[in-house]
């Protein structure tokens, strides 16, 4: 049932037999297990709503709700990132409020009524004069709303925090599992940490120190392999400058460096560039994956002051690899996708240069 428009309420049906027609009596009957999902996911928004502002401060007031059976999204207005302490705290007390048992009664009541009573709206929302006052556990929560509840909190089962995150400017969304697909989130949990611990041959309550040491090794490792490349990289920078090749006075350094690329191609290219610095020359470097050939071409100033621009070469290196590029006079990159040219791209800079510094 949904009222689309004020004073309008309409009902929505699967229909289990034959067709309808106006003025038809028909039996309606209500799905008892949808039913039940919808007045648990509906009711722990009210929980975790109080539990917002218990824990946060009474200023984390919601923003708007979603809510279907097994499942509650909630949008409150909060202006910071919520802890994951703060998160378990939030769990923690709508559970315990849940398990409480606590009352869940509906009442009819002029709005005024409903304010002085400390019942909380919806920010925003246009309510009529008289209006449906939820309260649970006789003042515990109590919030105007027009929804399906259970009858006792202890209805709801159990609520699972899955996730809260950040949906606007001061608008944070926590979500949440409710009822028996609660039971199933934490199931799923349980599973991956018992797989964890078989994987890493300790018990369930060491994976977290487990993993988070491996984690501390990776990164040592990678550190390690990070300065290892760095070696192997400035390695090559004597055999580049051996490729030396003149060209009316316009030293010209090509080269294939297969499987380098971004950062550690430019910074190749760059060092190389930097030995040569009191010269007039062209550094051309290619490398990158297989499938996408990067290349990154240098210049120095004596280069440039011969009419020799690092944007205009590399264009002319993409467009023989069937790509494209571009960047300042003294540095550009790009990259293309046929590595079978890449020598023909080489010798295309090394044509350019030519041609220029001897017009």
């Amino acid at each position: 049932m949904q009222r689309p428009v004020k004073g309008l309420v309409v009902h929505k049906a699967v229909l289990g037999e034959g067709e309808l027609r106006p003025g038809q009596i028909v039996q309606a009957q209500v799905d008892t297990d949808w039913r039940l999902g919808a007045c648990q996911a509906h009711s722990a928004t009210h929980v975790i709503h109080e539990a917002l502002h218990q824990i946060l401060g009474p200023t984390a007031l919601q923003a708007g709700s979603f809510n279907r059976p097994g499942y509650l999204r909630l949008d409150f207005r909060w202006n910071h990132g919520v802890s994951q302490e703060q998160k378990a705290e939030v769990e923690q007390l709508s559970n315990e409020v849940i398990r409480s048992d606590l009352g869940v009664d509906a009442t009819l009541m002029p709005l005024a009524e409903a304010r002085a009573s400390g019942a909380i709206g919806l920010f925003g929302e246009v309510y009529g004069e008289i209006v449906r006052v939820v309260d649970m556990g006789q003042g515990w929560s109590r919030e105007l709303c027009a929804g399906t509840h259970v009858a006792q909190s202890a209805q709801v089962g159990l609520l699972a925090v899955n996730a809260e995150s950040s949906v606007g400017s001061g608008i944070r969304r926590v979500e949440a599992f409710v009822g028996m697909e609660a039971f199933q989130h934490l199931a799923r949990e349980r599973s991956l940490v018992l797989g964890l611990a078989d994987t890493l041959k300790v018990q369930p309550d060491q994976v977290a120190d487990r993993v988070s040491r491996m984690v501390t090794q990776l990164k040592e490792a990678e550190r390690e392999i990070a300065t290892l490349k760095s070696q192997n990289l400035l390695a090559t920078v004597d055999p580049i400058l051996a490729k030396s090749h003149d060209m009316w006075g316009v030293a010209y350094l090509a080269h294939r460096a297969d499987g380098v690329a971004g950062h550690d191609l430019r910074r190749l290219v760059t060092e190389v560039r930097n030995r040569l610095s009191n010269t007039a020359a062209v550094v051309c470097v290619i490398g990158g994956p297989p499938d996408k050939p990067a290349v990154v071409i240098a210049t120095t100033e004596g280069a440039r002051h011969r009419g020799l621009r690092a944007g205009e070469l590399v264009k002319i290196a993409t467009q023989t690899l069937g790509g494209r590029g571009g960047g300042s006079d003294d540095l550009a990159q790009g990259g293309g996708s046929d590595s079978g040219a890449i020598d023909q791209a080489l010798t295309d800079v090394e044509y350019a240069i030519g041609a220029q510094v001897t017009r």
